[in-house]
Order: C-alpha cells, then sequence, then structure tokens
C-alpha cells in the first residue's frame, strides 16, 4: 500500500505529478464505490420547472462507470394521461484524441420496459390540465397515481443491491417518529432513515417490515411491494387504517394495503 502526495515544487510540473493528480480522484472514487451496484449513488434530485422536468446535481453508477451531474438538465414534457417514463440512456464509448467520453442523456418514454442501456429516474400518469408535482405532501401521498412523480421504481445504489430512495425512507421516518412509543425497532429504523439521508440497505428494510408485520422473511421483495410494506408498518404506527387515510379514491391515490 501507499500514499503518494505531490508537493508541488517550483519547476515545472512533470509528467509523473499530472498522473498522480489523475489517479488520486480516479482511484479514490473507484474504491469508495466499488461495492455498490448500478444505479443512483447520490443526488438526482427530482426538479420541475414551467413543463419541464429533469434532474439536478447527483452521481449515477452503469456498468461499473461513474457518471456525474455536475448541473441541472431540463427537459419538456406533456400531458397525456398515459403512464411517462423518465430514463437515462447511456450512449456507447466516444472516442478522441485524449478522452474516451461515456455520455447518458434524459429521456422521456411511454415504454416501462427497460432495454440495456436505459435505466428509470422516475414515472409519472399527467392530466391535461394538471400540473405534475415532484414533492410530497407525506408518504401516502407518495402513491398518487395521477399528477405525482412516482420514485417507487428507481434503482438506487447501494453495496450489495439495489434499495429504495432515500426519499422514500426519509418521509415515512419522519411521519413515524412522533407517533413511535416504546418499540426500540421502529425507533431506530426511523433515527436511520432521518440521521443521514443516505439509502438504507434493502435487506434491513426487508427485515424491518416482515419483524412490524408477523411475516416470515422469505427474501428479496420487489420495490412495489417493499413500499407498500412500509405503508402498513405507518398505518401501525401512526393507528391509521387503509379508510383512515383522509382521502378517497377519487384523488387518485393507490391505497398501499
Amino acid at each position: 500500500m501507499e500514499h503518494t502526495i505531490p508537493t508541488f515544487t517550483p519547476g515545472p510540473v512533470t509528467k509523473e505529478i499530472l498522473q498522480c493528480l489523475r489517479d488520486l480522484s480516479y482511484d479514490e472514487q473507484t474504491l469508495r464505490y466499488n461495492t455498490y451496484t448500478d444505479g443512483i449513488i447520490t443526488g438526482c434530485t427530482l426538479i420541475e420547472e414551467n413543463m419541464r422536468i429533469g434532474l439536478v446535481n447527483g452521481i449515477v453508477k452503469f456498468a461499473g462507470r461513474l457518471y456525474k451531474l455536475k448541473e441541472k438538465i431540463l427537459i419538456p414534457y406533456e400531458p397525456t394521461d398515459a403512464l411517462t417514463i423518465m430514463k437515462l440512456r447511456f450512449s456507447p464509448q466516444i472516442p478522441s484524441r485524449d478522452f474516451i467520453h461515456y455520455k447518458a442523456e434524459l429521456v422521456l418514454d411511454t415504454d416501462p420496459t427497460l432495454k440495456p442501456h436505459e435505466m428509470e429516474m422516475g414515472r409519472f400518469k399527467l392530466k391535461r390540465g394538471s400540473r405534475l408535482r415532484t414533492t410530497y405532501k407525506d408518504f401516502r401521498d407518495m402513491a398518487t397515481e395521477y399528477d405525482t412523480v412516482n420514485l417507487m421504481y428507481l434503482k438506487q445504489s447501494a453495496p450489495g443491491d439495489t434499495t429504495l430512495s432515500p426519499t422514500i425512507t426519509r418521509l415515512f421516518g419522519h411521519e413515524a417518529y412522533p407517533h413511535i412509543k416504546d418499540n426500540a425497532l421502529d425507533a431506530a429504523f426511523c433515527t436511520q432513515a432521518l440521521a443521514s439521508g443516505e439509502a438504507i440497505n434493502r435487506e434491513l428494510i426487508e427485515h424491518y417490515v416482515c419483524n412490524r408485520l408477523s411475516r416470515t422473511y422469505t427474501g428479496k421483495m420487489d420495490n412495489a411491494r417493499l413500499h407498500a410494506s412500509l405503508g402498513e408498518v405507518l398505518n401501525l404506527i401512526t393507528g391509521h387504517t387503509p379508510i383512515d387515510k383522509g382521502r378517497g379514491h377519487g384523488d387518485g391515490i393507490l391505497l398501499l394495503n
């Protein structure tokens, strides 16, 4: 093992110093996220501005490579009443004299099937005359069928396996925490969800919901089932029932249980 730092003494900048600077950043990021799956590493926050939707700041891992978004990117959308998928579409390498480029563009597609060079960043159904929302009133609001961007199917990168977006678990923790009484498991899970803002390990979420719902852990759940199970746990913690949610079918809410 070694640790090398350029001293930048007066004089010409040598080839070795430039190589050291190059390797320092590249190696650090590669080693840091080596065990992470493909997906959103951090950031990529959804934004909406004047009938344009997009992402701002973040890092995405795809095919083992890290793609950085240092500013916001927006694309126009239209209300169609139909399912629309926001995707990152990755292009093949683009070689040049000094670099090898790998690029990704943000696109909207009506096909929910992901091709090998695509990654979902959100989905929505927007009614004509309505406005698209990228923020949420509470945990249940995230499951609204129309006019709200759904984050349930995102691939959030984490060591070992993808997991739920931290936006989902953070909203769960925010709503559940004030109602926690003497359940240490709830307190521990909600504290982790709120403390760092980072993604929570998928297996930990699965074991948590199975424990709280008195179910046998049978292995990996898909994102939709995991999200719905968290909704059931939230009902237990807050004392709500599916009928006691304060919302009816008319506003497009998908019941979580």
